[in-house]
């Protein structure tokens, strides 16, 4: 019985060697603790999946609603102050989305300063007529961010836009995947 108790003795002590041996301590100055997760150093652990490319797609998100905002010269009938039919649908949409970015409308420019300053007025006053909050400040004149896309590139895209993943040829035959 006596041998029995002392091995128990033993296991219990050996048991709780091993308890006080498996945490993670740095700070208590015990020469037979250590800190197991020191070796790592700060940033080696990557970020989860997603975390950059979602913050790319949310950037062009962004860009495309900002870009919603500005009215564009073929909205336009022709050189008047007068919109087109897609025109009118976009001018219903403009004033909430306005307010949900915080962005400033956007009248694009054209060569002409006067037209311009005409459609200005004219977007202001219809802006004017509903429940918008000083259309003056909100309505400007300007460029888009979104840049046309001229020449060689606009081909290539366009591909690709109505047959898929295609490569162009020197001889410009177009040859599929």
């Amino acid at each position: 019985m006596m041998i029995q108790t002392r091995n128990n003795a033993w296991l219990l002590l050996l048991f709780g060697i091993c308890l006080w041996q498996t945490g993670c301590c740095s700070k208590c100055g015990s020469p037979f603790c250590w800190d197991r997760c020191a070796d790592i150093p700060a940033g080696a652990i990557p970020q989860p999946l997603g975390t950059y490319g979602c913050g790319w797609q949310n950037a062009q998100t962004t860009a495309a609603q900002r870009d919603m905002l500005t009215i564009y010269q073929a909205e336009w009938i022709g050189a008047s102050t007068d919109l087109g039919p897609y025109g009118k649908r976009h001018m219903t949409d403009l004033p909430t989305l306005a307010m949900q970015l915080g962005e400033p409308i956007v009248v694009e420019m054209s060569e002409n300063h006067e037209l311009d300053q005409q459609r200005l007025t004219y977007i202001q006053e219809v802006l004017s007529k509903t429940d918008f909050p000083q259309p003056e400040q909100w309505v400007v004149l300007g460029y888009a961010k979104a840049e046309p896309m001229y020449g060689i590139e606009a081909e290539g895209v366009a591909s690709t836009y109505l047959g898929g993943s295609q490569i162009r040829a020197s001889n410009n035959s177009a040859i599929g995947y």
